[in-house]
């Protein structure tokens, strides 16, 4: 998939490449990516380890998207560990 070009966070094992950032949550691989420009922020979130993947698109600048991106990520994994049953 994506090679580590550099560490971003050393403490928290956060690497990244172009814009991306590959971490390690819960045991499981993220990829993430957030943007934005006047009027607008965005966040692409891709765990490849369940094949799930989130987008946040939203035509606030100034939103909070990391405010949706825990909750989110908790209600992925519920639901991932209701179908593995």
């Amino acid at each position: 998939m994506w090679k580590q070009r550099v560490v971003i966070d050393e403490e928290r094992g956060h690497k990244g490449t172009m814009g991306w950032v590959v971490e390690t949550r819960d045991g499981a691989r993220m990829i993430r990516h957030f943007g934005g420009d006047d009027g607008f922020r965005s966040a692409l979130i891709l765990l490849p380890d369940t094949r799930q993947a989130m987008l946040f698109v939203t035509n606030d600048e100034d939103a909070n998207l990391r405010a949706y991106l825990l909750p989110a990520l908790e209600m992925l994994k519920e639901r991932s560990s209701a179908s593995s049953k």
